[in-house]
């Protein structure tokens, strides 16, 4: 009975530790100056709003570059491309570079 109790205690431990794990790097910052919003997981889909550099997103699902996610100004849910977000925020230059400059 022992043995399966501090079976259970180990089990139940890693679970709470992945479960915490998960919940941290589902949080992602734009790193774009301008990332549309959009009703879908394409560019096809209706744009509805649109996030600046440095907001924040919190990722509920994601499907291929695409993340899916809900918050105040999109209560109904809608959808960002992955590529123009970044876990990290400190990896998100301060401005943009000009565009045809190095």
């Amino acid at each position: 009975m022992r043995i399966k109790r501090i079976f259970l205690f180990i089990v139940a431990f890693f679970l709470i530790l992945s479960s915490s794990a998960l919940a941290i790097s589902d949080i992602l910052y734009c790193k774009v100056s301008s990332l549309n919003v959009r009703e879908g997981p394409r560019t096809n889909y209706k744009i509805i709003g649109k996030f600046k550099r440095f907001d924040v997103i919190e990722v509920e699902e994601e499907i291929k570059d695409w993340v899916y996610f809900t918050n105040k100004n999109f209560p109904s849910g809608a959808w960002a491309s992955k590529k123009h977000l970044v876990a990290d925020r400190k990896a998100i230059p301060q401005q943009e570079k000009a565009k045809g400059k190095q």
